[in-house]
């Protein structure tokens, strides 16, 4: 019950900002993007494992990256060798309320990557508003707000999987 009224006021806040959103996006590809942005689930150690590959990968072809995990639990007392944040740091209705979400929403990436396989409300917000100019993120029916290219997954496929994809489609976007 009260996650569903969460969820109504999570919408809610989020309809109403959309409405005043005026953000400028645009494609990028990868080999003219400089800085790339990384949010994911943390939650799971194996999911930061599957991020820091990938994100060492992108770091070979000359990109800077810089990852933001949310540990979605509200007791998480782990350091992490990454960035990160956890229900603690989140409003009531789920929007970021640190000053680390915050400031990876504001920075200006060549490309953000949603990186979460399932459907978090606190980085779906954060890679709605987020600054970047060309945002990558799972398909979700419903959530095409959030995102400018969207990579579709079968219900079998994880993490690995959605990286894999995201890295292929963004090897084949040329520009003219």
């Amino acid at each position: 019950m009260w996650q569903s009224v969460q969820m109504l006021f999570y919408h809610y806040y989020m309809k109403q900002r959309l409405q005043q959103h005026r953000a400028q996006h645009k494609t990028i590809t990868l080999q003219d993007a400089n800085s790339i942005g990384i949010l994911f689930d943390a939650t799971k150690e194996e999911n930061a494992v599957w991020i820091r590959r990938f994100a060492s990968e992108l770091e070979k072809q000359k990109k800077h990256v810089n990852l933001l995990g949310f540990i979605n639990s509200a007791n998480a007392q782990e350091q992490t060798a990454y960035p990160s944040f956890s229900r603690k740091e989140v409003t009531w209705y789920l929007q970021p309320a640190h000053h680390i979400p915050n400031d990876f929403l504001e920075k200006p990436f060549d490309i953000l990557i949603n990186a979460c396989i399932t459907e978090l409300a606190t980085l779906e917000y954060i890679a709605t508003f987020s600054n970047a100019k060309f945002r990558i993120a799972p398909y979700f029916e419903n959530k095409t707000h959030c995102a400018d290219l969207f990579i579709c997954l079968k219900n079998t496929d994880a993490l690995p999987d959605f990286l894999r994809k995201t890295l292929h489609y963004l090897q084949m976007i040329k520009t003219r």
